[in-house]
């Protein structure tokens, strides 16, 4: 759904207008998935704001507003002045792949970009099992991640070697490997190559 605000005149290129309200409702669950307000503008009179900014009141409300457990099923993974990141998690270990929430506020406190994409698990769908791995008895899974990769360099007129490592998920008997899903949220893309998580 898009609400447009009344007094801001439409762009001619079809284009939302600065302030418009974006929002996506999920119907089978009952609650909000997406709200953005276009260019980080919102017009709402009695909108939802945090004044003090403060990430507990963020945290509080995103509780109520998804049903999702703090340091249960979620978690926040980055703060960057007025945008919060927050992560799937299982009691405080990160889950992949990840869940992922997006809190954008203005300048003012008001929200202008709330997002909920990926799964949460719950704490049933999860076997407990005492930690089992060590360095020594995956080691030559460690090793087999590591590639060279030698790179033309038309600048410097050579070949370049460069090391890369995969990353995986190892099982925790150790006997099978797991790879990293690429779509997981906290992945960069730069330059058309995939980044670390943060």
């Amino acid at each position: 759904m898009e609400w447009f605000p009344k007094h801001v005149a439409k762009p001619d290129d079809d284009s939302n207008p600065e302030g418009t309200a974006v929002i996506k409702f999920n119907l089978h669950a009952g609650k909000f998935e997406r709200a953005i307000f276009v260019m980080g503008k919102t017009y709402a009179k009695d909108g939802i704001a945090f004044p003090n900014m403060d990430s507990n009141d963020i945290i509080k409300w995103i509780e109520e507003e998804t049903g999702l457990i703090y340091g249960n099923q979620f978690q926040l993974r980055r703060q960057k002045e007025r945008e919060f990141y927050f992560g799937g998690c299982i009691d405080g270990v990160a889950v992949s792949p990840a869940g992922l929430i997006e809190v954008k506020l203005d300048s003012d406190g008001k929200l202008t970009m709330f997002s909920v994409l990926g799964p949460f698990p719950s704490k049933n769908m999860v076997i407990e099992k005492t930690y089992h791995l060590s360095f020594e008895k995956i080691e030559h899974l460690a090793k087999e991640q590591l590639k060279l990769i030698e790179f033309p360099s038309d600048e410097q007129k050579k070949i370049i070697p460069v090391y890369g490592v995969e990353e995986i998920f190892v099982t925790n008997d150790g006997r099978s490997t797991i790879p990293i899903e690429l779509d997981d949220p906290f992945y960069v893309k730069i330059n058309g190559y995939e980044g670390g998580s943060f």
